[in-house]
């Protein structure tokens, strides 16, 4: 009973001291700091670029490169860019040339917020295709892209990419090498430069 008692008092005595009695808490004493989320935010600048590169004009059944030029637009939008641009690939000192004007690529990154990132996607071009008397073709030309983007948080970024492409429908068709007339598909390995 004694042990009850002297509890029962301990504890009244506890509750109505306790707070002029305790001391105070050392976290009490230290300011207060606002905690900021930093979010990090995409790369959704848009740029214009130049491209240099070597063309295949027949993937198929010939190996025939040739030099490609090209220049065009990337417009951001969120985890992506919409490619706006123009190529032109000719054999020097032969009738053999390949152009797309224009062509609208849509091109899904792998790691949007990453300095560097692969990149996919596809895209249509109206396109013109010639190979002296064996090979002609005018219409729309779709295509598929893969690549890597360097330096995305520069001034200056730049980009290698892998892009094949398969003359579809034609306006004009003319192909000694096929029944469809259509030519065969056309791969291109590329540099490019943006600014």
């Amino acid at each position: 009973m004694k042990k009850q008692f002297a509890t029962v008092l301990f504890s009244i005595a506890t509750a109505l001291c306790a707070e002029d009695t305790l001391p105070e808490q050392p976290s009490a004493a230290l300011p207060q700091v606002p905690v900021i989320a930093v979010e990090k935010e995409l790369n959704t600048t848009s740029y214009t670029y130049v491209r240099m590169g070597v063309s295949d004009t027949n993937a198929v059944s010939a190996f025939e490169t040739i030099p490609s030029a090209g220049l065009g637009y990337r417009y951001a939008v969120s985890s992506a860019v919409i490619d706006v641009s123009a190529t032109y690939t000719r054999e020097y000192g032969s009738e053999n040339y390949f152009y797309t004007v224009p062509k609208v690529s849509y091109l899904r990154y792998y790691s949007p917020e990453a300095e560097q990132s692969f990149y996919y996607g596809a895209g249509l071009a109206w396109g013109g295709l010639e190979k002296g008397a064996d090979a002609s073709f005018q219409g729309l030309v779709p295509n598929a892209t893969v690549g890597i983007e360097l330096n995305r948080n520069s001034a200056w970024r730049s980009f290698v990419q892998f892009e094949v492409s398969q003359p579809a429908l034609a306006i004009n068709a003319w192909n000694s090498y096929s029944i469809s007339n259509l030519p065969a598909p056309l791969a291109e390995v590329s540099f490019g430069l943006g600014f």
